[in-house]
């Protein structure tokens, strides 16, 4: 989990210094900007569209079994 969201930060602080971004700035430039909508829009729609390929390839029905005897274990004991 730290590592992820060491990860995710920095990988959003370098795409802001790719951008010429400027936290002191009163108007950002254009590449300032165009970095920003690639962050907040095309990163999270890539990595949204690579989780949905990777799940289309995961055979839930195999676990189920022993998911339902373990959870079915789980409640006898109780």
């Amino acid at each position: 989990m730290k590592l992820g969201t060491g990860l995710g930060s920095a990988i959003l602080g370098w795409m802001l210094a790719w951008g010429n971004y400027s936290g002191a700035a009163s108007i950002q430039p254009d590449s300032a900007i165009k970095a920003m909508i690639i962050v907040a829009i095309v990163v999270p729609i890539i990595i949204y569209a690579i989780a949905i390929v990777l799940l289309m390839f995961w055979n839930m029905e195999k676990y189920q079994p022993e998911v339902t005897a373990f959870i079915q274990k789980q409640n006898n004991q109780k």
